[in-house]
């Protein structure tokens, strides 16, 4: 079967050493040349990655938005594992409940090493019992967060309730980077590739689409639930980072002979960043997501829709700067997503939102962060950002990626990272009225009423000024989640990220 292979090198493009501006490419490098066309039926089509694994044209793909939902599919999954569980993860937090409230009535505990439950524990200790369970996280940092010590722990708590779990810490890396994939194979069949970690490290990663206020920042994220070759594409890709991390060759699960191949109608391909130099299996490294992202924009014709926790990749912000001197169409539309304050680097985020306003000549740029809110003591409202750290791009409804790379260049060069690129017009559609959908506080049959122009301006636009100015002022109720982002300071950031964007961020 066709294996993941390292393309060529994609030239000197390593975020500067020490630089204050975290902003990854100043340009794309060299990305490899295409296969032969008669290789393969994709191999003519320049939307595709000509290395690492061919795209999969009969994949079945189901939609997954926040963790509610994403952990709870994976839950019911690896209950019904009949050979193996594979997880890589950033990092795992054992002891972290994966269902909750509601979903109890109807999904049945895990009986672990310590008996019935809903955590990460009792679901892999129980998993153990009767099938193989591997899990591969990041080795963690010696300096910063998350420490190494926590990979050890939760390894080690699992390992001791249950030996016959395979645990290792991966610590195949550079200086500042770390091992960012986050994905589940179940029986080698089926895959969960996106964003999410099953983790309550720093902020709880559960929280369902509807982000009530709690006492911790909510979480936005997505996943997708791959079926099919797609699923045993990243099944090789942990084939071929457990080899690296412990030596050990594994071999794809064979399917029970009763079992029926599921097949779909989406053309789908997995793709990666592989840092240079840090696998022997990718010497030159491999940076699929990177070509996924340039090619995509470069094809927009009506939108380009981004979400992600960062927008410091000079590459990304130029080729969408080229797209909007190309496209002549005054219905384009490009929609960004971002949070209204990340973890670190709002002012580089900024310095690349002020260069896309300022290229929008036309006014076609909309830029939007998202936002919780409910009544405080003394009927005073309160505000909190949703932390945005999804990783989706959708464009002119016909492709969209999901995966764990952000745009910056730790995710198209640097750390490991893992995405899915598909091409599905209808699924594509259908993950931006959900989203927007979400987002809006819409119901989707709203949002799909009208073209992407109009919903951006008549909808997103609107919405999102009149929930800033309720911010604010502390004036009631938001009309939806959306909110219009703003350079500099955000309000309502509970976490001093105002005092951060004015004194650490500039």
């Amino acid at each position: 079967m066709p294996t993941f292979s390292a393309p060529l090198a994609v030239g000197a493009v390593r975020e500067r050493f020490g630089s204050r501006r975290r902003r990854g490419y100043e340009t794309w490098g060299l990305m490899p040349d295409r296969p032969p066309v008669d290789s393969s039926w994709w191999a003519a089509d320049p939307q595709w990655f000509p290395a690492g694994t061919p795209p999969r044209d009969n994949a079945r793909v189901r939609l997954l938005i926040d963790g509610a939902e994403t952990f709870r599919a994976a839950w019911e999954a690896i209950q019904a594992a009949r050979h193996s569980v594979w997880l890589v993860d950033w990092a795992m937090s054992v002891n972290m409940p994966l269902v909750r409230d509601a979903d109890r009535d109807t999904v049945a505990p895990a009986v672990g090493a310590n008996g019935p439950g809903y955590t990460v524990f009792d679901l892999l200790t129980a998993a153990a019992a009767h099938v193989d369970v591997r899990v591969l996280v990041w080795s963690g940092s010696r300096l910063f967060h998350p420490k190494a010590s926590l990979a050890r722990k939760g390894l080690g708590e699992l390992l001791t309730a249950r030996p016959a779990i395979h645990g290792v810490s991966d610590r195949h890396k550079k200086l500042s980077h770390c091992h960012h994939q986050k994905a589940i194979v179940v029986d080698g069949r089926i895959a969960f590739v996106g964003g999410l970690d099953m983790t309550d490290f720093d902020v709880d990663r559960w929280d369902t689409s509807d982000h009530p206020m709690r006492s911790g920042l909510n979480w936005h994220d997505l996943c997708l639930h791959l079926e099919g070759e797609t699923a045993s594409d990243v099944a090789r890709n942990f084939i071929q980072r457990w080899h690296a991390a412990t030596g050990e060759d594994l071999k794809l699960p064979t399917p029970p002979a009763e079992s029926e191949p599921r097949t779909g109608t989406s053309q789908i391909q997995v793709v990666r960043t592989i840092c240079s130099d840090a696998y022997k299996y990718a010497p030159k490294g491999e940076f699929g997501i990177a070509w996924a992202y340039q090619a995509a924009i470069r094809s927009a014709q009506s939108f380009i829709y981004l979400e992600n926790q960062y927008l410091w990749s000079p590459a990304v912000v130029q080729e969408i700067k080229d797209a909007l001197k190309r496209v002549t169409d005054p219905a384009f539309r490009v929609v960004l997503v971002l949070p209204a304050h990340p973890n670190i680097g709002k002012g580089d985020t900024d310095v690349h939102v002020r260069e896309l306003l300022a290229a929008d000549t036309l006014g076609r740029v909309r830029v939007f962060t998202l936002y919780t809110g409910a009544r405080g003591p003394k009927e005073r409202w309160e505000f909190k950002p949703i932390y945005v750290h999804a990783k989706v791009a959708i464009v002119d409804d016909q492709w969209f990626t999901v995966g764990s790379a952000n745009l910056n260049g730790r995710g198209m060069e640097g750390d490991s990272e893992l995405n899915a690129q598909v091409r599905d017009p209808e699924l594509a559609r259908a993950l931006r009225l959900r989203l927007w959908s979400e987002h809006l506080g819409l119901p989707e049959e709203t949002v799909a009423s009208v073209t992407v122009a109009q919903a951006v301006d008549k909808l997103w636009t609107p919405l999102g000024g009149h929930g800033r100015e309720i911010i604010g002022g502390r004036q009631g109720a938001l009309p939806c989640m959306a909110v219009r982002y703003e350079t500099g300071a955000m309000p309502g950031d509970f976490s001093l990220g105002e005092l951060e964007a004015q004194v650490l961020d500039r």
